[in-house]
């Protein structure tokens, strides 16, 4: 249980205006999606790294169906 709070110590909500220096101004100084790389319309081939290897990604069953064309 909580203790006994008195009126007298009870918070009442005073109706102010709120001052302008006190916001928080959020400005982003470009537009993020006008800086980005485009992506290539082919993508590299698959080269093996430390983290996944040509045994890996044959073990995932990628396309296994050839649902997917050439270039996907």
């Amino acid at each position: 249980f909580t203790m006994y709070k008195r009126v007298d110590k009870k918070i009442h909500p005073v109706s102010t205006n709120f001052p302008m220096d006190c916001y928080v101004r959020r400005q982003i100084p470009e537009d993020p999606l006008e800086t980005l790389n485009p992506l290539p319309h082919v993508p590299p081939e698959f080269t093996p790294t430390t983290k996944i290897s040509d045994q890996r990604m044959k073990d995932l069953n990628i396309n296994s169906a050839n649902f997917l064309s050439t270039e996907e």
